[in-house]
């Protein structure tokens, strides 16, 4: 059976880094339209820091690249995988920084 593998110019780090830093903010988004599509963004926001939920519902937000991580490993990509891995450690570092802020 044939694997399927990624086209030479989607098989680079810089594109798994860029997934791995789009995909959370994507999921916030969709998060957002679906709970709390009444509010406006701001007051989203502004809710989400007040009521100290930022930093929890960043670390679950960013469990899709956990997803995107074994996608880019099974089909051999071993490049883009490498980038989500930067990705989740710059949003692990990101939390860290606003788990001791808040």
């Amino acid at each position: 059976m044939a694997k399927f593998r990624l086209k030479p110019s989607f098989n680079k780090f810089w594109f798994g880094l860029v997934l791995g830093v789009l995909a959370p903010i994507f999921v916030l988004i969709c998060y957002y339209l679906l709970q709390y599509s009444y509010l406006k963004a701001d007051t989203f926001l502004f809710k989400i820091f007040l009521s100290n939920i930022l930093s929890p519902l960043l670390s679950l937000c960013v469990l899709v690249n956990l997803g995107l991580f074994f996608i880019f490993i099974q089909t051999e990509s071993y490049k883009p995988a490498r980038g989500i891995i930067a990705a989740t450690i710059f949003y692990a570092v990101f939390i860290f920084i606003l788990k001791l802020a808040l």
